[in-house]
């Protein structure tokens, strides 16, 4: 019984967790979109102008763009490390990708420093 129990666990959280930390992703981005909607609506119906800000998506400047992927690696980093530790294998997988993200950081932070310059 227990033969069984262990890689079928194994099997729900290498498939499951990456799909459920997606789904998060996108029904939070969902709703900023709808709590965004709203609050224009509102400003419409009162007649209010509606600042510029709202109606333009953000976009991020490159040095963003590298604190957030230099942010991503690090917590993949450490997800895979404690995965790793805790089920043996299944961490590799994060590892690669926070160690993927630290190298797209650090190749944007060296394109920046070259453009600065």
């Amino acid at each position: 019984m227990h033969t069984v129990l262990i890689p079928l666990a194994i099997m729900c959280l290498s498939f499951g967790l990456p799909v459920a930390i997606v789904g998060i992703v996108f029904y939070f981005n969902h709703r900023r979109n709808k709590l965004v909607h709203a609050t224009i609506r509102a400003m419409v119906e009162k007649g209010t102008p509606i600042p510029s800000e709202l109606l333009t998506t953000q976009t991020s400047t490159p040095m963003d763009r590298h604190r957030k992927d230099l942010r991503i690696g690090i917590i993949l980093l450490g997800v895979g490390m404690g995965l790793l530790l805790a089920t043996g294998k299944l961490g590799i997988i994060f590892i690669f990708i926070g160690l993927a993200f630290l190298i797209v950081a650090r190749i944007e932070r060296t394109s920046q420093v070259k453009t600065d310059k």
